[in-house]
């Protein structure tokens, strides 16, 4: 059997059918249509990486240089699982870094919070009016700096 329905690749590789259909839909997996069944064929379960739980072709099917090709396709699509883990581990990390930064961001606000709360209780009226305009100038700069670095990478 070199084809698949959506329903019998969804079983040999593990996945969900609607998980499976969503990458056919989203052209991730490329799929033949016959009357109203989408057919995956087995080599390109084998190009993305699904072919785990695949059962062998029939005996005496595969030539010794078909056995190679398998196998060739075999090492290019773990080459390609290689590379999306490598590319997933290196976002985590770029997410991770930047969620240290935040966080280092918000204790040393939370200082500076502390520190000011400190002086406005002992200073007198006219430190309390320097501490003021010092603060609203710290609270633009953080809106500024929280609109261009948040909001601008969120988009």
């Amino acid at each position: 059997m070199n084809t698949f329905t959506i329903a019998e690749a969804a079983e040999l590789t593990g996945l969900t059918k609607k998980a499976l259909r969503h990458r056919v839909d989203r052209g991730q997996i490329r799929a033949e249509k016959e009357g109203n069944v989408r057919r995956i064929p087995r080599s390109e379960l084998e190009r993305v990486g699904l072919a785990v739980a695949l059962p062998p072709p029939p005996p005496g099917s595969t030539s010794p240089s078909s056995a190679a090709e398998e196998l060739q396709a075999a090492l290019a699509a773990a080459q390609r699982r290689l590379a999306e883990s490598e590319r997933a581990l290196t976002r985590e990390r770029t997410l991770r870094e930047e969620a240290e930064l935040r966080l280092t961001d918000a204790v040393a606000a939370a200082e500076y919070e502390r520190e000011l709360s400190r002086r406005l209780a002992e200073a007198g009226p006219r430190e309390r009016r320097r501490l003021a305009r010092e603060v609203d100038e710290s609270e633009r700069a953080a809106q500024v700096f929280f609109r261009r670095v948040v909001v601008e990478d969120d988009a």
